[in-house]
């Protein structure tokens, strides 16, 4: 069933509470009334059976309290933009604090009700919990030969230099320096191979909302610290330095600690692929009132071709660049992307030319 614009029915006009709650009543998707205080007023029979709450809890709950931490001050902005007129309505994607959804992804949309049988109500809610059977199907669809494509030729290189070191190990003339690196090149398919097993589990379940995340109030200074350490090993290897720039004072935003870090691991981990020896790369903390707290990461390697940044999010989406690619999954910034929307925030790529790349990681906060 469509959404249902009741302040532009002529027929409503002449309706009273109990004929609107019958209409509410009749719709075959989750709805809520809510006041201009945030209290939920009604809800539809729809509601009670997607969330498993009886009428007393529904009734006890304030709206934006159903909705896990990380999501309510989008949510609010939202709420806001309605009321004032600035928008008709308003959707978002986020998780609801309700234990029979936990970790299920549901589409909530708010719009402004202003009818006169209903003065104390400001708004109504349409709640939609996404089916991913249709997306998984096109994404694994989609999914299938890229894999089967990079696992065959990993395979290929891995068989290669199989034989060359039995050619080398039998052969009377066979010396090391015929065939040098082949131990290397041997490890370095196995990791790639090892990467791909585990990154396409991990994507898998994402993809089928089996999310394994954990919300909480974080340090964020911590994590950045600690995650530009962890990879403080690779980045001395080439020379590259690594500057981490956080707040003294502890700022706070809503985060899965071990989440948060494995996105910024990930991101410093490519730039150190794709930089030369000698590059930098430096972690930037940025309190921005206007759009949320963010998070800058930054290099001075020589950026990415343009095809690569016009799909920089699309799974096994890589550059051209061979070196950084032997051990890359190409998964790595999508399953990213995931881990960033499942905690209220987002990831976008700013820039990107022979002076370097930047990415952005928007948060949470937590201050509120």
């Amino acid at each position: 069933m469509k959404d249902m614009n009741l302040t532009g029915c002529e027929h409503s006009k002449n309706l009273d509470v109990s004929e609107f709650k019958l209409v509410f009543e009749r719709q075959d998707r989750p709805v809520l009334l809510v006041s201009v205080e945030g209290k939920i007023l009604f809800a539809n029979s729809a509601t009670f059976e997607m969330t498993g709450m009886s009428s007393s809890q529904i009734s006890d709950s304030r709206f934006l309290k159903l909705t896990v931490p990380a999501f309510r001050s989008r949510m609010m902005e939202g709420i806001e933009d309605v009321m004032r007129g600035k928008n008709r309505s308003f959707t978002i994607r986020c998780m609801l604090q309700i234990e029979s959804l936990l970790g299920e992804w549901v589409d909530i949309r708010i719009e402004r009700l202003q009818h006169s049988a209903l003065s104390n109500v400001a708004f109504y809610v349409t709640l939609e919990r996404i089916s991913t059977s249709d997306s998984i199907s096109s994404s694994h669809n989609d999914l299938l030969p890229l894999v089967s494509h990079e696992i065959r030729s990993s395979l290929m290189v891995l068989d290669g230099a199989l034989k060359m070191r039995r050619y080398r190990e039998k052969s009377e003339y066979g010396r090391e320096e015929m065939f040098p690196d082949l131990d290397a090149a041997i490890e370095r398919i196995t990791e790639k191979l090892r990467n791909i097993s585990s990154d396409l589990i991990e994507y898998s379940a994402m993809e089928h909302g089996r999310l394994n995340i954990s919300l909480e109030v974080v340090e964020v200074g911590e994590v950045l610290r600690h995650a530009a350490l962890e990879s403080a090993g690779s980045a001395a290897e080439k020379g590259i330095d690594i500057k981490v720039d956080v707040p003294s004072t502890v700022t706070r935003v809503w985060a899965d600690t071990v989440r948060l870090g494995q996105v910024v691991q990930n991101i410093v981990g490519n730039s150190i692929k794709y930089c030369p020896d000698g590059s930098g790369i430096a972690v930037e903390w940025i309190a921005d009132k206007g759009s949320g707290p963010k998070v800058k990461i930054s290099d001075t390697g020589p950026g990415l071709p343009e095809d690569v940044r016009n799909k920089i999010f699309s799974p096994f989406n890589k550059g051209h660049n061979s070196l950084s690619n032997r051990e890359s999954s190409g998964l790595g910034l999508r399953i990213s992307q995931l881990l960033m929307h499942a905690m209220g925030g987002n990831i976008r790529l700013v820039g990107s030319d022979k002076s370097g790349t930047v990415f952005e990681l928007e948060l949470a906060s937590a201050e509120a």
